[in-house]
């Protein structure tokens, strides 16, 4: 993806390049079908992420109050809180959205620190290197650990579905055919260091396995027993904030991938649409 933002980096993205590289007889259905599976892609993806934020908060108050009962409806009122909050900082503070992205990546970085660190200082229990690396479990029950393998991908899968996001951003980035492709690179190295990093720290102070998956996000109760409640809870509000910060990026990319395709006439509406997000470009 990087070498094809490289040669052609549009807001489009991969159903401009299908476009360009497809036979010229499915060259039209093909990048229309990829187009599609891109808009909805990203429109789920806000979903997922005002969701799963939604769900982080309810474990948060749970976890510090547990006499309360999480409701469906309260998850869903705080989904729509977090997307609302999302669209209103894309919407109305656009012309700080690279200043905010900026101050997101501070506060990712420096909250890697804040939450590895307590992690491993303060955990009471260390689990062997042994266990960490060759003991596998199938507490999901399922019929063999390679399907609960397979299964338990989908978690860590999700964290490099927004790889091409850099890509949907091109026409609003400066010298973009150079910036976009490393950006998607750096970022996933880094990322990946960082995530890598996390995972051995989480799974040395994991303590009783059996006890931390009874929570709806075990890792609040792995922060718990490490830090104790008031460092648990401070640690998993960090994850929280940087979850939000992410939806907020989600919006952006899939306002520019919805517009994209409506400027292309490939959406209900188009008309509409691409005027609408074109009279705001130029209002910048």
């Amino acid at each position: 993806m990087g070498e094809l933002a490289s040669m052609a980096p549009t807001a489009g993205g991969q159903y401009h390049w299908v476009s360009m590289l497809a036979p010229t007889s499915c060259q039209k259905f093909l990048s229309y079908l990829v187009g599609w599976i891109n808009v909805t892609a990203w429109q789920a993806n806000v979903s997922a992420g005002g969701f799963l934020a939604g769900g982080l908060i309810q474990a948060l108050i749970a976890l510090n109050s547990p006499s309360h009962v999480p409701q469906p409806w309260q998850t869903l009122l705080l989904f729509y809180i977090c997307v609302f909050f999302a669209v209103c900082i894309n919407a109305f503070a656009r012309r700080a959205l690279p200043a905010i992205e900026a101050l997101i990546l501070v506060i990712h970085v420096l909250g890697f620190f804040a939450i590895l660190i307590p992690l491993v200082y303060l955990s009471p229990v260390k689990t062997d290197a042994k266990d960490v690396f060759t003991v596998f479990l199938n507490e999901g029950g399922f019929g063999t650990k390679g399907l609960a393998f397979m299964v338990g991908l989908v978690g860590p899968v999700y964290s490099f579905l927004g790889a091409d996001s850099a890509v949907h951003m091109s026409e609003e980035i400066q010298n973009a055919s150079t910036n976009v492709p490393r950006t998607m690179i750096l970022s996933i190295t880094i990322n990946g260091i960082l995530g890598l990093s996390m995972l051995l720290a989480t799974l040395f102070c994991l303590g009783n396995v059996e006890e931390v998956v009874k929570f709806p996000f075990p890792f609040m109760a792995i922060f718990q027993g490490a830090a104790g409640t008031l460092g648990g809870t401070a640690m998993s509000s960090l994850v929280v904030i940087l979850l939000i910060c992410a939806l907020i990026a989600f919006v952006a990319t899939a306002s520019r991938m919805t517009w994209s395709f409506a400027r292309d006439k490939g959406m209900p509406g188009w008309k509409q649409l691409s005027k609408v997000l074109d009279t705001s470009r130029q209002g910048e």
